[in-house]
């Protein structure tokens, strides 16, 4: 979940992320570098979500626990 701040009449950046997994509050202090990862994704057809778009937040304790459990890793570049 993010909470938005209005920085000029027709731009948002947010100002506090809280963690969907463990409602961690993260205060957001540069938006440019994010320390929390969001999660966007707009199912599309054939699938049982179909028109539905789902979003959640992760602080990075909760990414990191998440990304263990997968048995093929995440792909990191520098």
């Amino acid at each position: 979940m993010i909470k938005t701040m209005v920085v000029k009449s027709f731009i948002t950046v947010p100002k506090t992320v809280i963690c969907n997994m463990c409602e961690t509050k993260i205060s957001v202090i540069k938006p440019d570098h994010p320390q929390y990862c969001h999660i966007e994704e707009s199912w599309g057809w054939n699938s049982n979500k179909d028109g539905k778009i789902h979003s959640f937040d992760l602080c990075e304790i909760c990414y990191d626990r998440v990304i263990k459990m997968m048995v093929i890793p995440v792909t990191i570049n520098w």
